[in-house]
């Protein structure tokens, strides 16, 4: 059965569960499809079943109760509330605020994700922001998965990210650029920095960076000690090693003391005068392009590291040009990408840049 609360002579939602000596509360427990409101203001409650609370025009209040409901605002500047129950709850155009409540809840959105931003903050709140068309921007709470035309993106996985220090987030910054010689994805260096709040060590950390198809393109055989130091310098020092840390590192690598796998972690803490200059910059690069501007393009993240150059010729203000490039790509309405930035988390480390 469907309820509706439309049309001129229809009565108020508040009217119609009052008046149960017409048996409208019978009635509405029993609804399958619970259709209003065209005015601000009214209240939509759940009957405790499986059901869609379905709004229309104005800002709406539509609440569920226990059961595994769809809620969908449709129009206005809606408040879905889940409660219990595992919800998929849908705001439509306007600002709204999704509560999932307790369960599994999903937040649904009607575009491709390259077309929207989601962002973090340090309070856990989540905004999710419709650059192209009319949904919005959204405020989620209690919401474990968002879902839009093209994709699931689990926000359970992220779910410690906020719990992390500034210091703590910007050393995993590093360690990540310098595994990868690029700039961090949003969405990879975040799932990492979720394991990192978690309690997973930074060594730990650094040995899965190492088993990475990634890594291992870019250092294939580590067992070659002479090329590995050489590639090593070469994509986190941005410079060839010298003869005494070269001998250095290789005796110590073909005797055992350091393995292959957390080689990189022991050059960045050897690091000293130019090349913890020349770290900084990399890691400013890497919170500059994932958290700040929320971009996860790997192809853009490596051509970055690119204009940013080697010690010799290190060109910080191209990479930041060429940071904000992409994210002028990005944001476009024809051809965006999928944003995932940070508030409060980590500062811009280019704030003071004119």
């Amino acid at each position: 059965m469907i309820i509706e609360f439309d049309g001129p002579d229809r009565p108020s939602v508040e009217e119609f569960i009052s008046q149960s000596i017409f048996g409208y509360s019978d009635i509405l427990a029993s609804a399958d499809t619970i259709n209003g409101v065209a005015t601000e203001g009214d209240v939509i409650p759940d009957n405790g079943a499986d059901v869609d609370l379905i709004g229309t025009a104005g800002d709406d209040r539509l609440e569920g109760v226990e059961g595994d409901d769809h809620i969908d605002g449709r129009y206005g500047n809606d408040t879905l509330l889940g409660a219990g129950g595992d919800d998929n709850l849908e705001g439509g155009a306007g600002d709204d605020f999704l509560n999932g409540g307790l369960g599994e809840d999903a937040a649904i959105f009607l575009g491709n994700a390259s077309s929207f931003t989601i962002r973090f903050s340090k309070t856990g709140d989540v905004t999710v922001s419709d650059r192209v068309g009319a949904e919005g921007v959204d405020t989620l709470t209690g919401i474990e998965q968002i879902v839009f035309s093209d994709r699931t993106f689990d926000l359970g996985q992220f779910a410690s990210l906020a719990a992390l220090s500034e210091a703590e987030f910007i050393t995993l910054t590093e360690i990540y650029v310098a595994y990868f010689n690029r700039a961090a994805d949003a969405e990879g260096l975040y799932f990492w920095a979720d394991k990192l709040a978690e309690g997973m060590d930074v060594s730990t950390i650094a040995g899965y960076f190492s088993q990475s198809a990634e890594a291992k393109a870019l250092y294939p055989d580590p067992a070659d000690t002479f090329a590995f130091v050489n590639s090593v310098y070469t994509n986190v020092l941005g410079r060839v090693p010298d003869a005494a840390g070269l001998e250095f590192w290789t005796t110590a690598l073909n005797g055992g003391s350091i393995p292959p796998e957390s080689f990189v972690l022991n050059i960045i803490g050897g690091a000293q005068g130019a090349d913890i200059s020349y770290l900084s910059s990399k890691t400013d690069l890497g919170v500059y392009f994932s958290a700040i501007k929320g971009m996860s393009d790997v192809s853009d993240a490596q051509e970055v590291m690119s204009v940013f150059g080697n010690q010799a010729t290190s060109n910080l203000a191209g990479a930041k040009l060429e940071i904000d490039s992409h994210y002028a790509d990005a944001i476009s309405s024809s051809d965006g990408d999928f944003l995932f930035s940070l508030v409060g988390v980590v500062s811009d480390p280019f704030e003071s840049w004119i």
